[in-house]
């Protein structure tokens, strides 16, 4: 149907015009009645309506609408092309939009440049005004090799034929001669570098470097050997390490890994040579003269971000650490009251009521002698080796470890009451003092040492925690209360 310029078409009261094709107006259309648009109505005139209008199809045009119809705009961006429903779209109504990205480009998001509306799944509900949005497209990266090519520089010597990985591993190793000197291996550098062994995972194709030693000549001239120490880096689920495996260092070298999380996951602990030295996101060996490993422990979570921050180096609580240890033991049921005046069920204590109860109850944990638990109060590094140590005990694990105490600067500082817990932590590893030779069994435990710890004591009691999102949940739980 078309209505010509100056021409009216009147829709009658009690009168519906349903269009389900297309009705072009370039004069007026007056309605009284009703109008129901399943098809397109192109507008370049003007309607009036004093009726009803349903639109379930199309209106464009730039001509009048009614007042309760608003043009709804889509800007064409770079990287795709954008189109709405309806170029006019009355007021409730609902308008979907569509992107296409062109080639070597993918859809990000919308973005509403005008009108206060709210884009979901493609979709938004018209308000009383215009509207104009943009559809936001970026480059598609292209997904990157998943073999590489490894190429072998022989660096004075032979260039053996270049070799592709098989997961990101070579599968052997050729060798390379050169007169007169010995072959030491292959290398990330032409002097230096890191070490190719059949364990080296590489992330991208490189070239690799004969490294060589001069031979000794027989009339007293002197070649060079060297001496060459293995770390061995590994790393827990949840994250990696680069290098990994077993990376060669030549003798008084350094040699610096560096530390990645996943996405939800952070570094809970880093141990080198089984010791911990905090969540760092990397550690250098400085002047390497000795076999070292490295081991990354990664925790589900944002240690940073998260209103349930992990904070490694904050004080762990004796509530915190009745908690953790309950915890570990599958939080068994308990019955009876605490006999502690300052530990009562109630807002602020049910976090840890149950743990410092079942602590109590066990022999793990003692009070003071007016009958107070202090769940706010820090735990020394000697309380927290009588904790274990209680633990233990209740658990029926082996005791027997000790240790002399004496070759420890601050051996005399350890409490009577903690002597004997202290020796079987040293003993068993769980404790391992600090570089100075201090024991410093008065310092009040981290949480970062309280997580070392457990990581030696599960090792040592060949333990296997729960796999999966409850066991994180429930051991990142213990230090969640509210002295978090």
């Amino acid at each position: 149907m078309t209505i010509g310029e100056g021409s009216t078409l009147t829709i009658n009261f009690g009168v519906t015009l349903t269009n389900n094709g297309t009705i072009t107006n370039r004069g007026t259309i007056e309605n009284n009645g009703t109008i129901e648009n399943n098809g397109t109505i192109e507008n370049n005139g003007t309607i009036q309506n004093n009726g009803t209008l349903t639109n379930n199809g199309i209106l464009r045009g730039n001509g009048t609408f009614p007042g309760n119809v608003h043009r709804v705009t889509v800007e064409t961006p770079t990287g795709g092309t954008v189109t709405a429903s309806t170029e006019w779209a009355q007021e409730g109504s609902t308008v979907t939009l569509t992107a296409t990205p062109s080639s070597g480009y993918k859809f990000k998001e919308w973005q509403v440049v005008s009108g206060n509306v709210t884009i979901t799944n493609n979709k938004f509900t018209m308000l009383a005004e215009n509207v104009t949005v943009k559809a936001i497209f970026e480059k598609d990266n292209p997904t990157p090799p998943t073999e590489y090519t490894i190429t072998f520089d022989g660096n004075g010597g032979t260039s053996p034929a270049e070799q592709t990985t098989t997961g990101k591993k070579l599968t052997s190793l050729p060798t390379s001669t050169q007169s007169g000197y010995s072959f030491n291996g292959w290398y990330t550098a032409k002097t230096g570098g890191d070490k190719i062994t059949l364990d080296t995972v590489f992330s991208a194709s490189v070239t690799v470097y004969a490294q060589w030693t001069k031979n000794s000549g027989g009339g007293g001239g002197g070649g060079s050997s060297c001496t060459e120490y293995t770390i061995t880096a590994t790393a827990g689920a949840g994250g990696s390490i680069s290098p990994s495996y077993s990376v060669g260092v030549r003798e008084g070298r350094d040699k610096t890994f560096t530390i990645t999380p996943d996405g939800g996951y952070y570094i809970f602990d880093v141990l080198v040579d089984g010791q911990s030295v905090g969540a760092v996101s990397s550690y250098t060996f400085e002047n390497v003269e000795a076999q070292h490993t490295i081991e990354v422990v990664f925790a589900k979570g944002n240690s940073e971000t998260s209103d349930a921050a992990f904070k490694f180096y904050a004080v762990i609580t004796r509530a915190q650490i009745a908690v953790l240890l309950y915890h570990i033991d599958g939080s068994p049921e308990v019955t009876g009251d605490s006999p502690f005046t300052d530990v009562a069920y109630g807002p602020g204590t049910e976090w840890y009521y149950d743990a410092v109860l079942w602590a109590s109850q066990k022999g793990i944990a003692a009070g003071y002698g007016d009958n107070t638990y202090h769940p706010e109060d820090p735990v020394t590094c000697e309380q927290l080796a009588v904790m274990f140590y209680n633990y233990a005990g209740y658990k029926g694990y082996d005791l027997t470890a000790t240790r002399d105490l004496s070759g420890f600067t601050d051996a005399g500082s350890v409490s009577d009451w903690a002597v004997e817990a202290v020796k079987w932590a040293v003993g068993s590893r769980l404790m391992k003092g600090c570089e100075n030779g201090a024991l410093t069994p008065q310092k009040t435990a981290t949480r970062a040492e309280a997580g070392a710890m457990l990581h030696n004591f599960i090792e040592r009691n060949y333990l296997v925690p729960p796999a999966g999102k409850a066991w994180d949940e429930k051991f990142q739980s213990s230090f969640l209360g509210k002295s978090s």
